[in-house]
Parts: C-alpha cells; structure tokens; sequence
C-alpha cells in the first residue's frame, strides 16, 4: 500500500497480485530441508522455467474523496529465457484489462465484457491496452531488473487518450505501468527463513506524474511442500 500525491488530493493506492496458473514459474527453489516439520531455516527464491506461460491478475486501487477507481490486468507472462543468474526474462502480454470508477470521474469498462471501448478517458486506456505486450526481466529474488518496449505498450493508449485528461501522455503512462511492476512481484527473503517465520521488504516509488510513495510487504512460510 502506498500513499500518492496527485493534483487533486492525497489518495491511497492499494496494489493486490494474484497467480492463477502455471506450476514451475512460481515455483520456490529451496535450499536445504524441504519438510515442514523441520524448523532448519532454508533459503527461498523465485524459480522460472523456460517455455512456460502462467497467467498473473494484478489490481490496483485508488480511493481518495473525490473518486475511487480499481483497474485491473490480467497477464500471460511466457518465459523466454532464463539466465546464468536464474534470472527470468517474459513476454507479458494483457490478456484482459478492466476499470471501474466513481465519483468526479466515472468509468465502467472490462475487455471480457465490452467490445467496444467507452467514451471516457480511463476506459478508452484500459481498452487500448488490451493485448498489448512487453518484456521484463525479474531476478530469483523478485526484484524487477529490466523492462523493455513501455513505450510501443502505452502508444494505443496515449493516442486514444488525446487531450483527454492533461498531463497524462506516453511518458507518464510508461513511468505509471512501471511504477505499479515495482511492487507486483512478491520480494523472497534476504536470509534463510524458518516455516512460521516472517519478513518484510519495501520499495519506493515515484513517477513524472506527481505521484511518490512508498510500499512495505510482509510475508509468512506458513508450511513447505
């Protein structure tokens, strides 16, 4: 969760990650005992597969006294390759986008629903991101390392947008999708971690729109498999 400063008033922006397929990409890669009844602390890192495809929902939410929206992804993330560091590398395509809004601005749209794009500036983005793609590249311990080609994956949108809302263009939108993959990637633990053990990590982020803030994350091992 992170605080924004936008140009109307401080909002709160809640970023929630969900994984609906796909076994090997996020699978953990263990060292040491692999027994739940072993208290022995292991070391946890994100394992990728080359050649798989797993499907990642991502959502975020804003609310503030003037408006409340949610948007959403749905991603296909295909495992490229994967490096002499076990570092990932993916081509994330949207495979579902959606937004819903209320307050000074409204909006209503969903690409599995709509086949049209509405009038409004926020639908006319989200549908113009529909299958849109992109590359990044995540480290074994979920830190993002590299993205490549934003900018082909906003231009629909930056041009559907026009003059629509001010101040929003190409430039904010890539800075915007970048911000958000930051912290959408759970962060593995620093040292070894016990089942029944927590840890915490944080980012800061910031983007050319006004918006800063700062984000923390804790997680549980509550068994292993």
């Amino acid at each position: 969760t992170g605080v924004s400063r936008t140009p109307w008033e401080a909002s709160m922006a809640t970023i929630v990650t969900k994984r609906q397929g796909g076994a090997g990409l996020w699978g953990l890669s263990l060292c040491g005992s692999v027994f739940a009844q072993d208290a022995k602390p292991v070391d946890l890192k994100w394992r990728f597969t080359k050649g798989e495809t797993v499907t990642y929902e991502l959502v975020v939410k804003n609310e503030c006294a003037q408006m409340q929206m949610e948007t959403g992804f749905v991603f296909a993330m295909e495992t490229c390759d994967v490096g002499n560091k076990s570092e990932g590398t993916f081509k994330v395509t949207a495979e579902r986008t959606w937004v819903k809004a209320t307050g000074m601005m409204e909006s209503d749209y969903d690409s599995a629903r709509d086949k049209e794009a509405p009038e409004d500036s926020f639908g006319k983005v989200m549908a113009a991101l529909k299958s849109r793609s992109f590359t990044m590249t995540l480290e074994p311990t979920g830190k993002l390392r590299a993205v490549k080609g934003l900018e082909d994956f906003v231009a629909k949108a930056a041009e559907a947008l026009g003059d629509g809302l001010p101040g929003l263009g190409s430039e904010e939108l890539c800075s915007a999708v970048r911000e958000i993959l930051n912290v959408a990637f759970i962060p593995m633990p620093e040292k070894a971690v016990a089942v029944g053990e927590r840890w915490e990590a944080g980012t800061k982020f910031s983007s050319t729109s006004e918006c800063e803030g700062k984000q923390r994350m804790n997680s549980l091992l509550k068994e292993l498999r």
